[in-house]
Formats: C-alpha cells, sequence, structure tokens
C-alpha cells in the first residue's frame, strides 16, 4: 500500500520526525538506539528522569562531560574521546 501526502499518516509521520529532531537540539535521547559506554576509555551515556541525555566517565555522575558519542552515517557510533566504535548498526 502506497501512501500519500495527503494520507493522515503522512502528516503524523511528519510531525514525529519534527519532534525528534526538536529533541536531539535539547539535548534529550530519542531512543533510536541504545545508550553507549566506551570499554575503552570509561565513557558513559546516560538518560535522566526528565529524558536529558548526558556523558560522563568512570561511572561517576558527578564527572559530567560536555561530549556526545558520535553517530557516523554508516550506522556506527563512536567515543568522541578515543574514537574507539562502540556500537555496530544491527543487522536487518
Amino acid at each position: 500500500m502506497k501512501l500519500g501526502k495527503n494520507d493522515p499518516i503522512y502528516a503524523l509521520a511528519k510531525q514525529v520526525a519534527e519532534l525528534t529532531a526538536q529533541m536531539e537540539k535539547l539535548g534529550l535521547f530519542t531512543h533510536h538506539r541504545d545508550i553507549t559506554e566506551c570499554e575503552q576509555c570509561g565513557l558513559f551515556e546516560d538518560v535522566d528522569i526528565t529524558g536529558y541525555l548526558f556523558v560522563y566517565r568512570d561511572n561517576d555522575p558527578e564527572n559530567i562531560a560536555d561530549l556526545r558519542f558520535i553517530e557516523r552515517e554508516d550506522g556506527c557510533v563512536v567515543c568522541p574521546l578515543c574514537g574507539q566504535v562502540v556500537l555496530e548498526p544491527e543487522e536487518e
């Protein structure tokens, strides 16, 4: 079944995409992938109760870093500190 731009589901999908973009700009986690950690250098991602994504080192939430794991176009997630690939894309 092919959907057109006049289809109600198309408008809903567009709204979801816009909200996801706004969430990312605000630093919120969009749940499009697992949160990650780098075993090589000890950098962790976590999400607080408000949905804000934060990164810290050495399993110490008081040691918050102003960093984000890098999501490459090939689907890999890379540690911003040491360059280690920490998450490979899921195979379909």
